[in-house]
């Protein structure tokens, strides 16, 4: 009889272990192994994502570019057109992502009067879809130097935050 009870205390504490196996398995499997997996799908997700995002900002640079070529193109022949004197050249064109906005920069110089101290320019950014004008420079053929040193510190700064957000 004492045999026989030591024979089912062993075949208990062995069912208690094997069904301890079972439930660690399954605890690791449940818990450990679909975490790591929903981890896993998650980064991939996000790297898919990041994609797309980067190649609609592509896309959004590309058709920027294009409408702000567009739109230097128009003005040029339109001062061909008016046999304007003044001329637009170092065009710039950015989408900003942060503004959403697709910008458009040129100078345009003006002229070069006889007794100025400087020639007059004229630098201009511009909102391609809507023409509205972001942010512009005119440089003062007259101006002070120091005055007009400082407001181009002042527009350069700015332009600068335009172009990089």
């Amino acid at each position: 009889m004492a045999t026989n009870n030591k024979i089912d205390n062993i075949l208990k504490i062995s069912a208690i272990i094997a069904i301890l196996l079972i439930a660690s398995a399954v605890f690791y499997y449940s818990v450990i192994f679909k975490s790591n997996e929903q981890k896993q799908l998650q980064a991939k997700q996000a790297e898919q994502q990041k994609a797309t995002e980067l190649k609609n900002l592509q896309n959004m640079q590309i058709k920027c570019k294009e409408a702000g070529e567009k739109l230097y193109n128009a003005e040029k022949a339109k001062g061909e057109e008016l046999n304007d004197a003044s001329y637009v050249y170092s065009p710039e064109y950015y989408y900003n992502q942060k503004r959403n906005i697709c910008l458009y920069s040129r100078s345009s110089m003006m002229g070069f009067p006889e007794g100025a101290k400087r020639p007059a320019i004229s630098i201009t950014v511009t909102n391609v879809y809507t023409n509205e004008t972001v942010l512009s420079f005119i440089q003062n053929i007259y101006e002070d130097e120091n005055q007009l040193n400082k407001r181009r510190a002042e527009f350069d700064l700015q332009y600068k935050k335009l172009f990089s957000e």
